[in-house]
């Protein structure tokens, strides 16, 4: 009997907690200035490991840290932002609660530096069934180098995101009917697009599942005696050669080609006032749809391009900090450069000791520059575009680019 009663238990656990996560308010309110901190409060304890993973920034935001007491999680920007310039946060359903219970949907709150810009994006959804009407719609929107700018949902007939930047932009739309978090190829509606918004403007989606047109040249135009630019029907995911000869079949050599959404820029040897014809063989779109070759005509140009390049932007932003010892520094110019013609030092600013510095991506309008070797912490570094750096058509820089940063690694 003393045995049987000692080996009686209490019951144990309860019902599993199942309720997703939400949030209750934003420091700033969306919509507001943004400054140096920004505070999330959530209706329950969250993982704080999650937000590792599933927090976004555009434009990005290199450094910044992150604190979580109670249920409030805060961020702290630690570098300049840009002027007059809308901010996106989004909380992707990679964050989680303390059960694992993931927030219902993505969701993104925008915050203004400056003044708010306001262009607007909507249109029409329609839907290749029926049944699919009525049922909600993820909207992501990427920046034209592919980085996540917010994510949206959308019900019903109709959409509209308010509050964006003028740029160009890439925008996927899809039907999440399994709440994975996902797009599934072939089970779910899709639409893909591109517009260049530079005022409010419409763009209707078509949800569909089985898209089966190919991707083909619409347009290509000679902008001078050495450049090409092509405009496609929708964005390839791959493309296999481009060859362009003139009418009486002497081959243009290409020397350089860069695929952006849906433009593709050639770099050519010189041209004549002649016609040409060029193709691209094996292009390939999202949905696996293949088109062995197309081409298109143009009239060649023998303009020359006198134009110098400038520095559009960098990142890191010149005075600003990096959190890594071996930061990848990416900088993007107004034309495309060739490896040849980049010219460029990694110097420590204290000693102006030049430190050995390797591309990582070249032959573009966007370079990426990493040190050969650990920067050292708590001291300031310069990368330095030199006036020579030359554009296809031998056009300098003219003047040294110099972007400065701090590597500020924290250590325990």
């Amino acid at each position: 009997m003393m045995m049987s009663c000692g080996s009686k238990k209490n019951p144990t656990g309860g019902p599993v907690d199942t309720v997703k996560p939400e949030v209750l308010a934003t420091l700033p309110q969306e919509f507001g200035q943004l400054t140096d901190r920004i505070e999330i409060t959530f209706s329950k304890a969250m993982d704080k490991s999650s937000f590792t993973e599933g927090l976004y920034f555009y434009p990005p935001i290199s450094a910044r840290k992150i604190s979580y007491s109670g249920r409030t999680l805060s961020i702290r920007i630690e570098e300049k932002l840009k002027d007059d310039t809308n901010y996106y946060l989004t909380l992707s359903t990679r964050i989680k609660d303390t059960r694992g219970n993931p927030i219902a949907q993505s969701r993104s709150f925008v915050f203004s530096s400056g003044r708010l810009s306001d262009l607007r994006l909507g249109g029409k959804i329609d839907y290749e069934e029926s049944a699919d009407q009525g049922k909600p719609v993820t909207i992501d929107i990427f920046s034209a180098d592919s980085l996540l700018v917010l994510s949206h949902t959308a019900n019903g007939a109709s959409y509209g995101i308010e509050t964006l930047n003028p740029a160009v932009y890439l925008l996927k739309a899809y039907q999440d009917k399994d709440a994975n978090g996902r797009y599934d190829l072939g089970r779910e509606a899709w639409f893909e697009g591109r517009v260049d918004l530079k005022r409010s403007a419409n763009l209707d989606l078509m949800m569909s599942y089985n898209d089966t047109t190919l991707t083909v040249i619409k347009d290509a135009r000679a902008i001078s005696d050495r450049k090409v630019e092509l405009t496609l029907s929708k964005v390839p995911v791959s493309i296999g050669a481009v060859s362009v000869r003139a009418g009486n079949g002497i081959r243009l050599p290409v020397l350089i080609s860069e695929l952006e959404g849906i433009r593709l820029t050639l770099i050519t040897q010189a041209q004549d006032s002649l016609d040409y014809r060029v193709e691209i063989s094996d292009l390939k779109d999202v949905r696996g749809n293949r088109n062995p070759k197309s081409g298109v005509g143009f009239k060649g140009s023998i303009i020359k391009d006198t134009e110098a390049p400038i520095v559009l932007s960098s990142t890191p932003r010149n005075g600003t900090s990096v959190s890594n010892l071996l930061p990848t520094i990416t900088v993007n110019f107004s034309e495309i450069i060739p490896l040849g013609n980049m010219k460029a030092r990694l110097l420590a600013s204290d000693q102006n000791k030049e430190i050995p510095l390797q591309i990582l991506k070249s032959d573009s309008r966007s370079y990426s520059f990493q040190p050969s070797q650990p920067l050292s912490n708590y001291r300031s570094h310069s990368l330095v575009i030199l006036a020579d750096t030359r554009d296809s058509t031998g056009n300098p820089l003219g003047k040294d680019h110099v972007i400065s940063f701090l590597p500020l690694l924290k250590t325990r």
